[in-house]
């Protein structure tokens, strides 16, 4: 399993949480803690990155829809971008796609 790493970028219409590596159970820790950052600021339209994520598990996911709810609650837009296939079946088969859209890249996330 690759750690995995976290950056958040502030972009003028967005921000991008931009993970890479793997989000299972022993990385779960280091995604909540960059959730917990994006969640301090003020943006309403937030995009999770994971082009580079390889494998993403179920408190993964849930880290994932911790951070959709919130931005919904105070009116904000939540997108994932750059999904690889096994990650947008883990979403679709767990009835997650509502809550967390899946665009290609990031410049269909930002559209």
């Amino acid at each position: 399993m690759n750690a995995l790493s976290t950056h958040i970028v502030e972009r003028p219409h967005a921000i991008v949480l931009v993970l890479a590596g793997d989000a299972g159970v022993t990385q779960v820790e280091a995604l909540r803690r960059a959730v917990d950052e994006v969640l301090t600021l003020p943006g309403k339209r937030i995009i999770v990155d994971i082009t580079k994520v390889d494998f993403i598990g179920s408190l993964g996911l849930g880290q994932l829809v911790r951070l959709a709810l919130a931005v919904r609650a105070r009116g904000g837009l939540f997108r994932l971008c750059g999904a690889q296939a096994g990650i947008n079946l883990a979403i679709a088969k767990s009835k997650l796609s509502v809550l967390l859209p899946i665009f290609r890249d990031l410049t269909d996330a930002e559209r």
